[in-house]
């Protein structure tokens, strides 16, 4: 099976995400009802960008981030790239799969927008798998009440998290 990666682009591309993000919900949150998710897609995706993950042509995931401040409000010219989301199907998701969309997340990028030089993202505290996996390569900065309930923060350098993946 053929795993490709795409940019959000027409507003067809926008669709099969929405559609994906609404039927796929839980995975992102076992506490994300539909009128959640469709509050977060209205409120972040005039601010980010997203990549589809694909198996053939079936949607199978994406990863949507977006330019911030400190603050983390939107700012096109800001040096921190945050990852306001990412799921893949539980059926594809493998560390070659994770490390693979990494690479094309930060190449498409680091093109793109070479002033960032952190990466920023909230995990829930109490997913021992994603903090387990996003402690390798990041640390944990502060703590916050996310929309689900209490979240780590968590911060690397873009330069750093470029070693990590084999890309500096």
């Amino acid at each position: 099976m053929t795993i490709r990666f795409t940019w959000c682009r027409s507003d067809a591309d926008y669709a099969r995400y929405v559609l994906y993000y609404i039927r796929n919900r839980q995975l992102f949150s076992d506490k994300m009802n539909l009128l959640d998710a469709l509050t977060d897609v209205l409120t972040s995706i005039q601010d980010t960008r997203i990549l589809l993950i694909l198996a053939e042509d079936d949607v199978i995931g994406w990863g949507q981030f977006g330019v911030v401040d400190e603050a983390y409000r939107p700012d096109a010219g800001g040096t921190i790239m945050f990852m306001h989301s990412t799921i893949v199907d539980p059926a594809h998701r493998s560390n070659g799969l994770f490390l693979r969309g990494f690479r094309e997340l930060l190449i498409s990028v680091g093109e793109e927008l070479p002033q960032l030089r952190e990466f920023h993202f909230f995990a829930q505290r109490d997913n021992a798998y994603l903090n387990r996996l996003y402690r390798k390569f990041a640390r944990v900065v502060g703590q916050r009440e996310g929309m689900h309930g209490e979240e780590n923060i968590y911060a690397t350098g873009i330069d750093e998290l470029k070693q990590y993946l084999r890309l500096a």
